[in-house]
């Protein structure tokens, strides 16, 4: 009776529940009508596929190429496809998953710093973000991954060191970026405990562990390093002359405009880093790798995708959302307002903000979906049907076309083909694409029809190869649209 008198007294947060349970609700509902998986997903799948299957975490059978920047990833879904459950379900269900625990630790956060409901409402932003929201249904390892990072980060926040090493560990595992929040973690850990760290030998089990995923993958591969992050800085570094070169791209994508945030989150963004500093809230490590990690995609050299920008949004509505907080509590306390009533304008604000920029995500995702069943399934399927199930395929993107293919793939752009690398030094037009054709021989090519005058003019691709068939985007026949064509000699 004491027991359940005990029980009784506490106090359940509903929130931890409801909050999470929304996350995962809005994102399915979203992917049953619109079921689009990201080009890039493929490519982890086919890895995935060909190691239940029995050949190895490898592309292409036979070649050992650490092409996939998640073999983690890769792993962990063929575990699933082992078992029989698609790549497809088994990516939807992990990311669901993540961005319901993420949602969580962004509330657990901002309850941290506010009384009441107000909580709750900031927390919708996570909830109903566009960009998390598109990450988490389209495949990619991106919200799994940005799970990790927020678990070993609110780990460090409740000092709870093994943990918060173990998933900053984790996180480099998942992606190699991801050593940057094990070195953030480990930084401020060691700050901390200072010399009482050489008298608890389990933390550095997490490292350990990382020491031997890379030399798992040194064993395996022959590298640390994905050969697909070694091809893209090859192939856009060496054409990229700008000191900040991306710095345009991230502050519109990002702080500016768009569906990564706003001009408005960005100064409350602001307001909560000055915050954090004033009143020496315990986040100086979140901000620290949020800093940092922008800053690396500023300076770095390479074509910034759009998943390369999500894995620290919740940090950004996290300090936002403290802002937020601060900010109400301000109003209500020294201005004759009721908080039922500024509560309610702060709900509506977010609600409104996030149905609008909602929306623009939806019409882009669908115009994706689109284009991928009318092109770039169709041409896959085609050639799964139409080819000789030892034919190569000279193409990029690999992703849906190579899945679906089921066929030998070379990469233009080198992600799973190394015999490139040196030719993507070369200036990136048709020219040099062809070079790589005359190097391997393919008996097919999959070309952008907005390439195809340059290859007329500039290269022997008439006398060497016919044209197949043509896929044509009805939205933009110029760009998106693709042309199959076939060796004369085969």
């Amino acid at each position: 009776m004491k027991a359940y008198g005990y029980l009784e007294h506490i106090k359940v947060d509903k929130f931890l529940i409801l909050l999470p349970l929304l996350t995962i609700t809005t994102r399915l509902v979203i992917f049953i009508f619109i079921p689009l998986t990201y080009e890039d997903a493929f490519i982890t799948f086919r890895y995935a596929e060909n190691l239940a299957n029995g050949f190895g975490l490898v592309y292409n059978i036979g070649e050992k190429v650490y092409g996939t920047t998640t073999p983690l990833f890769a792993i962990i879904l063929a575990l699933f496809k082992f078992i029989g459950i698609s790549c497809v379900v088994s990516s939807l269900a992990i990311n669901l998953i993540s961005d319901g625990i993420t949602s969580l630790i962004v509330y657990k956060f901002l309850k941290n710093y506010s009384k009441g409901i107000i909580s709750v409402f900031v927390s919708l932003i996570f909830v109903f973000s566009p960009s998390n929201i598109s990450w988490s249904i389209h495949g990619m390892e991106t919200a799994f991954f940005g799970a990790v990072i927020a678990l070993s980060f609110y780990c460090l926040y409740n000092e709870k060191y093994f943990a918060a090493l173990l998933f900053g560990f984790l996180s480099a595992m998942i992606r190699i970026d991801g050593l940057s929040v094990a070195l953030i973690v480990s930084f401020f850990t060691i700050i901390k405990l200072r010399s009482q760290i050489l008298k608890q030998p389990t933390l550095f089990l997490p490292l350990a562990l990382f020491a031997s995923w890379l030399l798992f993958l040194y064993l395996y591969y022959g590298n640390f390093l994905p050969n697909s992050m070694i091809a893209k800085l090859i192939l856009y570094s060496g054409h990229q002359t700008s000191i900040l070169p991306n710095v345009n791209l991230v502050l519109s994508k990002f702080f500016i405009v768009g569906y990564y945030s706003s001009t408005v989150i960005t100064i409350l963004f602001l307001i909560g880093v000055l915050l954090i500093f004033f009143k020496k809230i315990k986040l100086y490590p979140m901000v620290t790798w949020f800093l940092i990690y922008y800053l690396a995609l500023i300076l770095s050299k390479t074509t910034i995708h759009g998943w390369y920008l999500i894995p620290p949004l919740f940090v950004f509505i996290t300090i936002s959302g403290i802002a937020i907080i601060f900010l109400f509590d301000f109003v209500t306390n020294n201005i004759q307002i009721k908080k039922s009533i500024a509560q309610l304008a702060v709900f509506i604000g977010v609600i409104l903000f996030s149905a609008i920029t909602l929306s623009w995500k939806i019409i882009q995702i669908s115009d994706e979906h689109d284009y991928e069943l009318n092109v770039r399934i169709k041409i896959g399927e085609f050639l799964n049907k139409n080819t000789p199930e030892n034919a190569t395929v000279f193409l990029e993107p690999i992703g849906v076309i190579g899945y679906f293919s089921e066929r030998y793939i070379y990469d233009d752009a080198a992600l799973i083909s190394p015999v490139f690398l040196e030719l993507n030094k070369l200036p990136n037009v048709a020219e040099t694409r062809y070079k790589k054709v005359q190097l391997v021989r393919p008996d097919y090519l999959v070309i952008r029809n907005k390439y195809l005058k340059e290859f007329y003019s500039t290269t022997n691709l008439t006398e060497d190869y016919t044209s197949l068939k043509s896929f044509d985007y009805y939205k933009d026949p110029d760009f998106p649209s693709m042309t199959i064509f076939k060796r004369k000699s085969f």
